[in-house]
């Protein structure tokens, strides 16, 4: 299903090689949020992060390996991420109603 070349081993090899690094991103942003809370960017970078995680996890594990996944699935989550309760631009109201004062700002 790859083709020769250096191309056909970009293809096989690049999802394993991004694994370790949405870990590290998903990490570091973890240690960020628990420092320092939960911002609109933060989410973002959170969602996108998943995102990066499930659509290698997909190249690794899926049989069909079809390109138009990768555009397909950022459409769709900023679709839904841009609508609705869990939306970014209601987010600080649903954050600010769920997460106690914590006394950072006086």
């Amino acid at each position: 299903p790859y083709e020769e070349g250096m191309t056909g081993t970009f293809r096989k090899y690049f999802p394993y090689a991004v694994i370790p690094q949405a870990g590290m991103l998903l990490y570091a942003i973890y240690l960020r949020i628990a420092q320092y809370g939960l911002t609109p960017n933060r989410y973002i970078v959170v969602l996108f992060g998943l995102l990066l995680l499930g659509l290698s996890l997909y190249y690794i594990f899926s049989q069909s390996k079809k390109l138009i996944f990768i555009p397909l699935s950022f459409a769709v989550t900023a679709f839904l991420f841009s609508i609705g309760p869990w939306s970014v631009k209601f987010f600080p109201l649903v954050y600010n109603h769920y997460i106690p004062h914590t006394g950072i700002m006086e």
